[in-house]
């Protein structure tokens, strides 16, 4: 959860380290996912936090934005899904029902992640740990735990638990390696995450 407003400095920090971005703020026409992402965190906040009437105004704007943005590039996030340090690395169908990510996740395009029983929202949906990278055109459905660094091939069809620092591919899905996000180069894994803590010591209470 976003709040206060130092965590929104975290999660937009996080996510900007993640990305590679040395610049500022977004260009233009080159960086359409990390306005997404900026808008998400900036909504999610606001939603946290309706305290004044002019955060009520700015929730519902914010929403606007990002919910507008979200269907031109094709992307449906929910709300609170994504943990600090998220990559999105192209835009194009992304689907998201799921409870909260742990922290650092790189997704690529074409990924859905939600439930296999309409019938029951909150009770099956994927769990996700941190450190992990889907790859384009993964799916991850039903009331399943992953474990943190691991890595979704390509295609793969997940529909059971996937251990730590794993490997999956495949449909159906089956282990490939054990080496995981720590065993490839990928935004994605915990040593980013340590040398993003040492660079921004002042988010170091973060730093679970």
């Amino acid at each position: 959860m976003i709040n206060p407003r130092f965590g929104l400095e975290f999660y937009l920090a996080a996510d900007k380290f993640t990305l590679g971005k040395t610049y500022t703020s977004p260009e233009m026409l080159d960086d359409e996912a990390w306005q997404y992402q900026i808008l998400l965190r900036t909504d999610e906040y606001y939603n946290n936090n309706p305290s004044s009437f002019i955060n009520k105004i700015l929730k519902r704007y914010h929403h606007f934005q990002v919910s507008r943005l979200g269907v031109a590039l094709r992307f449906y996030i929910r709300r609170k899904v994504f943990g600090a340090s998220l990559r999105i690395n192209h835009f194009g169908n992304i689907s998201m029902r799921t409870h909260e990510f742990a922290c650092s996740c790189g997704i690529h395009h074409g990924v859905n992640i939600g439930v296999n029983n309409p019938a029951d929202l909150k009770l099956l949906v994927p769990t996700i740990g941190s450190n992990v990278w889907i790859g384009p055109g993964a799916k991850l459905s039903g009331q399943i735990t992953t474990a943190s660094g691991v890595v979704f091939g390509a295609n793969a069809a997940v529909n059971r638990d996937v251990l730590e620092n794993s490997t999956v591919v495949g449909i159906p899905v089956r282990i490939a390696s054990y080496r995981g996000t720590e065993g490839v180069e990928v935004a994605a894994n915990l040593h980013k995450m340590r040398k993003f803590f040492l660079e921004h010591p002042r988010f170091e209470k973060y730093n679970t």
